[in-house]
């Protein structure tokens, strides 16, 4: 497995800790980087990737809830980085249709999974329609090279 970012490392404590303050500073002697590292990591997590992470001075950080569907949270937790195979959306009509559609333009030689948060047009066996809605279930479609 690759070697984790200091943001990924980040996530992966406030994770840990759900609900609860970590400081800067036992952040930064934990990972074995600066406060400033530190600082920057968890900025860019807020600003540029939308993370719930909550700042109080003489506090730390703290992340509230556990965040959105996202690749990059996947791929900290499994023991194989999954990255080009990996295909995570917010909300999709179909995973099973973004599966076909890939398929069609793309020549499978490793497992490929398709996972989405929410699907509005979800089907399953024989067509059936299933109801996806957002933050209750995991939706997903996965491709095999046999």
């Amino acid at each position: 497995m690759k070697n984790k970012s200091t943001q990924e490392k980040v996530v992966l404590e406030l994770l840990t800790n759900l609900d609860t303050w970590i400081s800067g500073d036992y952040l930064a002697k934990k990972l074995q980087v600066s406060r400033e590292t530190i600082w920057k990591a968890i900025n860019n997590l807020k600003n540029k990737r939308d993370y719930p992470i909550v700042s109080r001075k003489k506090r730390g950080y703290m992340l509230h809830t556990a965040p959105y569907l996202e690749a990059d949270l996947i791929n900290i937790y499994s023991h194989k980085q999954l990255t080009d195979n990996l295909h995570v959306f917010k909300e999709v009509t179909s995973t099973q249709d973004l599966a076909k559609q890939f398929s069609s333009k793309h020549c499978i030689t490793r497992p490929t999974v398709f996972v989405a948060d929410k699907q509005t047009n979800g089907y399953g066996r024989r067509g059936r329609s299933v109801y996806s809605p957002p933050t209750t279930g995991l939706y997903l479609s996965i491709m095999d090279v046999s």
